[in-house]
């Protein structure tokens, strides 16, 4: 490592620009130049030293959850109310494991032909779920649709909300009036 950085004596002065050569990329390694330079520039290869690591502890062995269960199961026809009691076991069971497989795994498993659909999922889910602040509500020229300017996650949107119009009248009479509603 030192004899890399030795003084040697060179006719060629690195700071003037009439001494650089200009070389072509595909040329590299074929002229006499460069054959010096990868001479000079050659490594020693040297092992890095491994840390220790700190020694595993022993894991426990996954204890079987079905075994909880009973050995066989009650027939349906015979003992319905045996076989409903076992079927309750066995969904709890499933249900916390799919509940354990979710906080490890993730909602939902991703294929890769609905990455796509993925994203914009997670992307609607994260504007759902932070805070909307209404900045301004605007009329259209269409009946039943507002301009709402929302600002969600320090962005500003602009929403199409639609408002249905629909009228209720209650009226006392049971004949109607002469009127038309558009």
């Amino acid at each position: 490592m030192t004899d890399m950085f030795d003084k040697t004596l060179t006719d060629v002065d690195p700071n003037k620009f009439s001494n650089r050569i200009a070389v072509d990329l595909e040329d590299f390694g074929s002229s006499p130049v460069s054959s010096q330079l990868s001479r000079a520039r050659k490594g020693v290869l040297t092992k890095m030293a491994q840390k220790r690591k700190a020694p595993e502890l022993a894991v426990p062995a996954q204890t079987d959850r079905y075994a909880s269960l009973p050995a066989d199961m009650p027939s349906m026809t015979e003992d319905y109310v045996g076989w409903l009691q076992y079927q309750k076991k066995k969904w709890k069971i499933q249900k916390q494991a799919q509940k354990r497989r979710r906080q490890l795994f993730g909602e939902k498993r991703v294929d890769a032909t609905d990455a796509i659909g993925a994203i914009f999922r997670k992307q609607a889910e994260l504007s759902y779920m932070s805070t909307w602040q209404i900045l301004q509500l605007r009329e259209t020229d269409t009946p039943g649709e507002i301009k709402a300017y929302v600002l969600i996650d320090r962005k500003v949107h602009q929403l199409k909300v639609l408002v249905p119009r629909q009228l209720y009248l209650n009226l006392k009479q049971d004949d109607l009036p002469d009127v038309s509603v558009e």
